[in-house]
């Protein structure tokens, strides 16, 4: 990595999201950040990270040097920054969600694969390495087949103009994308709370019409600590991740001869998810690992869903 050229990258957008993400990328080997752009570049006099601010893209895609655009905005304009970004022929990371709706996401998905260009949606515990275990122990079959799934993701945050499906749900649904693929689920919700137009504190369940298989996610941005927790049952045993506690993975075979052999535990670094997210970028781009619009493009498909019923 360190004899190749270095990927000149700008990242659009520079609030809570963007201020924690652009340092992963400056300290990234293979990558260098060439311009953030912001709204308001008075209130950012001075450059950050090596890079200086402007307050339009348009300059920095109509130039040569820029290879590829992070976007750290609001969902609402993330189609249209995206679709810019692909048209000038730069790679595209961009923040969840992907889009607001399938159509738009599908549209981008289809420009970058016609154009040779990557994609990568920052569904940030999707690159947990914790979760990965989970899946590959779920696809190895030690807990036979998967019979329900319950994901937990709930916290007191800031009350905002957004569904909590959207906000917290769209990251369980992208983790419940890599069990089972979300096109083969049938979706409903239940609203616990709703402040205004938009829910605070709900769930939603699935189910799969080809067999016996359903669980719920569970949200709130009213809830009184932080939990994020994933338990999938099989025939055989459960899995359970809990990224609030040590260890983060359990697998439990309840009806094990011993109880020695009933219990196996796995500890991970959870601060490294976003620095694995900018990694998996870099592959993408690299051409040594695939993008993930194809899940990104489900999760969209699958809350759009949940916002119609």
């Amino acid at each position: 990595m360190g004899s190749c050229p270095k990927i000149k990258l700008a990242q659009v957008g520079y609030g809570n999201w963007g201020a924690k993400l652009l340092p992963y990328f400056a300290r990234h080997p293979g990558f260098k950040v060439t311009d953030v752009v912001v709204r308001n570049i008075n209130r950012h006099p001075a450059g950050v990270e090596g890079a200086g601010f402007t307050d339009s893209l348009d300059p920095v895609l109509g130039r040569r040097g820029v290879d590829a655009v992070v976007v750290a905005t609001p969902p609402e304009s993330h189609y249209e920054i995206a679709r810019n970004v692909l048209e000038s022929g730069r790679h595209l990371f961009i923040e969840k969600t992907f889009t607001e709706t399938a159509v738009e996401a599908d549209s981008l998905r289809t420009l970058a694969a016609d154009s040779g260009l990557g994609i990568l949606v920052d569904f940030t515990f999707t690159f947990s390495a914790a979760i990965a275990q989970m899946r590959d122990l779920v696809e190895s079959g030690v807990i036979g087949e998967m019979q329900s799934v319950h994901l937990f993701m709930r916290q007191f945050g800031e009350f905002i103009d957004e569904s909590v499906y959207t906000l917290l749900g769209s990251h369980m649904l992208a983790v419940l994308d890599m069990l089972v693929p979300l096109d083969r689920l049938d979706f409903s919700r239940r609203d616990a709370i709703v402040c205004g137009a938009s829910p605070e504190t709900g769930r939603i369940l699935f189910s799969r019409g080809d067999k016996p298989f359903r669980g719920a996610v569970d949200v709130s941005v009213n809830y009184e600590g932080k939990q994020r927790r994933i338990q999938v049952r099989g025939e055989r045993g459960v899995i359970i991740y809990d990224m609030m506690s040590r260890p983060h993975l359990s697998v439990i075979f309840p009806h094990a001869s011993d109880e020695s052999s009933g219990l196996f535990y796995y500890t991970y670094d959870e601060r490294q998810n976003l620095a694995r997210a900018v990694q998996r970028f870099y592959d993408v781009i690299s051409g040594t690992a695939p993008s993930n619009a194809d899940s990104a493009v489900r999760v969209t498909e699958a809350l759009e869903q949940i916002g119609k019923l």
